[in-house]
């Protein structure tokens, strides 16, 4: 029996000056899911992550997450890219990053500015 996924986002602001607002719940659905968690060591400089055949999505859990393991003494900063040599973009190193794919590439890369652990969560 293959696995199945969802990732369900929803936020909510109050309190701004529009008034309050609402988002979600959006789902992920994936009907052949894949479960497969990586420790990304990341080096100071480009690491590449692999992505499994036929992942739907990833959540990346930073070093500074509080969730899977927190690393409070992670002082850098991190930048996502499609490959090693271009621009990409700036990432939280505290904040969870959920990316969806419509075919997954093969993989991606996080460019870090000092040593750390990061988790890569795939569906």
């Amino acid at each position: 029996m293959a696995a199945t996924g969802n990732i369900t986002l929803a936020a909510n602001v109050t309190g701004g000056l529009d008034g309050s607002r609402t988002f979600g719940p959006v789902t992920i659905t994936a009907n052949a899911a894949v479960t497969q968690t990586l420790a990304v060591a990341l080096i100071n400089g480009a690491t590449t992550v692999t992505v499994p055949s036929g992942a739907t999505a990833v959540v990346i859990f930073p070093p500074n997450a509080a969730n899977p393991i927190p690393n409070p003494a992670f002082a850098g900063t991190l930048t996502l890219k499609g490959i090693s040599g271009d621009t990409g973009v700036a990432i939280s190193n505290k904040w969870p990053t959920l990316i969806s794919f419509d075919t997954a590439p093969a993989s991606f890369v996080i460019l870090s500015t000092v040593v750390g652990t990061a988790t890569a969560w795939f569906m």
